[in-house]
């Protein structure tokens, strides 16, 4: 007598991995795409925690308006001289020049990618400005009329959001030209320490509180890190990659 056959044959399952290999996870996300989100990612919530105190009229606006009066009692004639030269180099005329030049230098040099993320940049940072500033309202600190023909808005600070963004990814554009470490060290500090600068003008000043200045660089930062991001993606695989990875999903 023969056996009966098994209708259902024992079929070896497929050799799929129950997890992704350690070296798969360093390919598909790599260290500085992790570090850019966790960048974004920190910078929209401190802007969210800033807009929220303004609004709100929360503690931290009578820390703006202490500082406000402190830097009022302490400017000098000299200070006030200095920082309304300095402050020009976050001004929308001069970060348009900027901007200018640089589309023009990345056109001729044939640099697609990087042209796309330096108006992404600082295109971007100028909608976000504008809108932030519709959304909040936020009127101008009392001595702001000393040095701002009009009306406008307070938070966030368009100089900061500007400077960030603009000196920010003039940093990122020298560093993928000079591919040197020590140069590279240098171009940071030098943009951090002007951005940081012409935000500290505009307190001195007092056309702006201390808020509007951090919620200011909040903002471009998280801007900066997205445009940054894109670019290096841009960059690292290029335009037709995406378009072939569209083209040939089902």
């Amino acid at each position: 007598m023969k056996p009966e056959r098994d209708p259902f044959p024992h079929v070896p399952p497929p050799n799929v991995p129950t997890s992704i290999p350690p070296a798969g996870v360093r390919s598909m996300l790599p260290r500085w795409f992790v570090a850019a989100v966790v960048v974004a990612g920190v910078m929209l919530i401190v802007f969210g925690v800033l807009a929220e105190q303004v609004v709100e009229h929360g503690p931290l606006t009578s820390v703006d308006y202490s500082l406000m009066m402190a830097f009022h009692r302490s400017a000098a004639p000299g200070g006030t001289e200095f920082f309304a030269a300095l402050t020009w180099l976050g001004a929308p005329v001069v970060i348009g020049a900027l901007a200018v030049v640089v589309v023009l230098i990345l056109g001729v040099t044939r640099k697609p990618a990087l042209l796309a993320g330096w108006v992404t940049a600082v295109a971007g940072g100028g909608v976000l400005d504008e809108t932030a500033k519709l959304l909040v309202r936020r009127p101008r600190p009392p001595f702001a009329a000393l040095y701002i023909d009009g009306a406008s808005y307070s938070f966030p600070s368009g100089h900061a959001v500007n400077s960030m963004l603009a000196y920010g990814m003039l940093a990122y554009l020298l560093i993928r030209w000079i591919h040197r470490r020590g140069v590279s060290t240098l171009i940071v500090a030098a943009a951090a320490l002007l951005i940081l600068a012409i935000g500290f003008s505009r307190l001195y000043l007092g056309v702006h509180y201390f808020s509007d200045v951090v919620g200011g660089y909040a903002i471009g930062g998280f801007w900066l890190s997205v445009s940054v991001t894109g670019t290096e993606i841009a960059q690292r695989f290029g335009v037709g990659f995406f378009v072939r990875r569209s083209s040939s999903e089902p």
